[in-house]
């Protein structure tokens, strides 16, 4: 025991009385001013008498008795099972593990298959210098491990049983085992908290939260001590176990202080190597979605300023902004728009996609095209033809509020982003599987699914649709995906839809021959239908209408000209049927974008639809060199 009037040191959790207090005669003085003068004195090899210095300061730091922790912890060994303060320690303790526990689970909620953690997908300098300021802190605030390991390796089981007689040893590991538990606990949400932060204020106020739960032993020790919770509480905590001096380990105290150090570092390592893996992934763009989905509205810009390649002069076209719907596949901090066709990367000798970028100088998410402009002489912020509100938000997808559009004046619209990725098979619509993050979508007997999330469906009653007006038929239509030709033919598709091409009837009285090239194309939100006998030959193979529509835009190749004869009213729908049918009449500044609309319609019924589904279907006559009707057998369901 400490002599009289002589005060204890307390740190949180290990806890140390001062060294014993002796009168000193002038000879022990004169002795203590000998040994300084010895301390002090130049030795051989320079430096040696801060070593014996040092070994001094160590074998003092080991005379020092240890005392138990006061914490709620020791509470687990020091008295009975049966005990009610045993079983007050043990709900401190479960308290603090729950408490941990949801703070876990709600940590990583939001996370999704690709990203688990919920990480996001980068944030400002201030903050991740708030993060790795926080590893220290947090590291500094963290007591309960080496406290843990500190107790298990300084008291002996033999030092335990002479001391606490009667108690058991394999208690006093089970409570330093909880200690740790709850320590490397405690670090691990840190360090969830830091990788999910987005603001300096809420890292400080997260980590200041869990240091809070983490020191519940101590705050129900403490408060038990002072007879706030009851008698019985105080007296456990006031028992003899707690004024116990325990030896430290003389021979193991260097190799105490080294380990210690160690397991510090290793843990500052862990969680900095931990950091920097997340930091570099945001700074490469890992966390933000690859492929996303955007839709623009039935905004239209008549006349926007287009560049024409060809003849390399800025010309006045109409531009329909959902022509630019489809996928848009990131490269870089771009967002890139992908062909309608396929969603492959366009040849920018034919086509030049459109951008969707984050712009610094009016701290805006833009949409944009080099080769649009508001006015020829002037380019400003990034040259925006679609614009966010303000924001600083790293990620497209969490982009709030309406945008800004250029259709000659300001105007307001919406504009709908959505990541490509799937986690499971209700991403797909319950159409197809999920695989590695794509819906391979599954083609049923008698419905094929098409789209990124198998959205689109095509049934085999609905491959031939007819008029009602004049029996048109229209059919879709098949090609060789594969080199050799040995794969099931792969279906023509623009904006994830099938074209429809025109089968028939021929004859003066339609106005129609078989060299007439009319098809049905989905052009973003509305269908066309377009006579391309301009653009195509007379002997058009299949092979030939591939290379064509391969690098189909619509608004490059101009599908509103003379060339679109009908359009339908803003669609969703997978096929021309359950759409109203318009046939463009007059054009000019006089009437809307899309000129006089004449209703198809019988009796020019509102709602009523054109085309009706009338069956499987049907090759077309003039370019069947792909899609013969030998090769039927190799359509998908066939």
């Amino acid at each position: 025991m400490a002599a009289e009037g002589t005060s204890s040191v307390r740190l949180r959790s290990i806890y140390v009385s001062p060294p014993y207090s002796f009168p000193i005669d002038s000879e022990a003085q004169d002795g203590i001013a000998s040994t300084r003068n010895v301390v002090q004195a130049p030795l051989d090899g320079g430096g040696s008498g801060h070593k014996f210095n040092d070994q001094g300061a160590a074998e003092k730091e080991s005379a020092d008795p240890l005392h138990l922790p006061e914490s709620s912890h020791s509470l687990l060994f020091t008295e009975s099972v049966w005990s009610l303060p045993f079983w007050f320690a043990a709900a401190i303790a479960a308290l603090s593990c729950s408490c941990l526990g949801l703070a876990f689970a709600y940590n990583i909620s939001d996370g999704t298959k690709s990203n688990p953690f919920a990480v996001p997908v980068n944030i400002s300098t201030s903050v991740r210098i708030a993060q790795y300021l926080s590893v220290v802190v947090a590291l500094l605030m963290e007591e309960e491990i080496p406290t843990g390991l500190y107790l298990l390796r300084e008291i002996t089981e033999k030092d335990f049983r002479k001391r606490l007689s009667g108690k058991k040893y394999r208690s006093f590991v089970l409570a330093a085992v909880v200690r740790l538990l709850s320590g490397y606990f405690f670090l691990i949400n840190v360090f969830l908290i830091l990788i999910q932060a987005n603001g300096v204020i809420e890292i400080f106020y997260d980590v200041m939260a869990l240091q809070f739960v983490q020191q519940l032993d101590d705050i129900a020790f403490n408060l038990s001590k002072i007879n706030v919770l009851g008698n019985r509480m105080q007296r456990a905590c006031t028992a003899p176990p707690f004024k116990m001096e325990f030896e430290k380990q003389k021979v193991s105290c260097r190799k105490s202080e080294v380990f210690l150090r160690t397991l510090y570092f290793l843990n500052f390592c862990a969680l900095m190597a931990g950091m920097i893996v997340v930091s570099v992934r945001q700074d490469n763009g890992y966390y933000q979605c690859k492929s996303i989905s955007v839709t623009f509205g039935d905004d239209v810009w008549k006349p926007a300023m287009a560049l024409n390649i060809t003849s390399g002069k800025y010309e006045e076209w109409t531009l329909a902004y959902s022509y630019f719907n489809g996928v848009y596949e990131r490269e870089g901090n771009v967002y890139k728009e992908r062909r309608k066709f396929d969603r492959a990367s366009y040849d920018e000798n034919s086509v030049v996609p459109a951008e969707i970028r984050y712009c610094k100088e009016i701290n805006s998410w833009v949409f944009t095209h080099p080769l649009i402009r508001k006015s020829i002489d002037e380019v400003d912020g990034c040259n925006w033809l679609i614009r966010s509100a303000e924001t600083s938000e790293f990620d497209l997808l969490k982009v709030e509020g309406s945008w800004k559009i250029w259709t000659g004046v300001i105007g307001t619209t919406e504009v709908v982003t959505a990541c490509n990725m799937c986690s499971d098979k209700t991403d797909c619509n319950l159409n197809g599987q999920c695989v590695d993050g794509e819906c391979k979508c599954r083609n049923e007997a008698g419905v094929q699914h098409l789209g990124i999330h198998c959205e689109i469906r095509l049934s085999d009653s609905c491959k031939t649709i007819i008029g009602e007006g004049h029996n048109e038929i229209f059919s879709v239509d098949y090609y060789n995906a594969s080199p050799n030709g040995d794969e099931p033919l792969a279906l023509f598709q623009e904006y994830s839809r099938p074209v429809y091409k025109y089968v028939g009837p021929y004859g003066d009285e339609y106005n129609v021959t078989e060299y007439d090239k009319i098809w049905l194309t989905f052009t973003g939100n509305r269908w066309f239908g377009m006579k391309l006998n301009s653009a195509l030959q007379s002997n058009t193979t299949a092979e030939d209408l591939v290379v064509f529509t391969r690098e189909f835009h619509a608004f490059w190749d101009r599908a509103y000209s003379t060339v679109t004869l009908f359009v339908s009213d803003a669609t969703e729908v997978s096929t021309p049927v359950n759409v109203d049918w318009y046939e463009i009449g007059e054009r000019g500044s006089q009437f809307g974008p899309f000129g006089a609309l004449n209703p198809v319609q019988l009796n020019q019924q509102t709602g009523r639809g054109y085309f009706r589904c009338a069956g499987s279907y049907i090759p077309p006559k003039r370019y069947a060199s792909a899609t013969d009707r030998s090769q039927y057998q190799k359509l998908p369901g066939n």
